[in-house]
């Protein structure tokens, strides 16, 4: 996902967990862009499409 997102000029600006000893682990991830809204949403819906959900 990460990735997907640079690869589309949006900017990761965090990515982190909250807990220690969670299970299943869970990462949050924290990114932006100055852009159009529509557009912004338009690219991380393509860069969703590699999760298998």
């Amino acid at each position: 996902m990460l990735t997907e997102l640079r690869k589309r000029n949006i900017i990761v600006t965090a990515l982190h967990n909250h807990w220690l000893f969670e299970q299943p682990r869970a990462m949050y991830m924290h990114f932006e862009s100055i852009e159009p809204p529509l557009e912004f949403a338009r690219k991380i819906r393509e860069a969703f499409r590699v999760l298998k959900y």
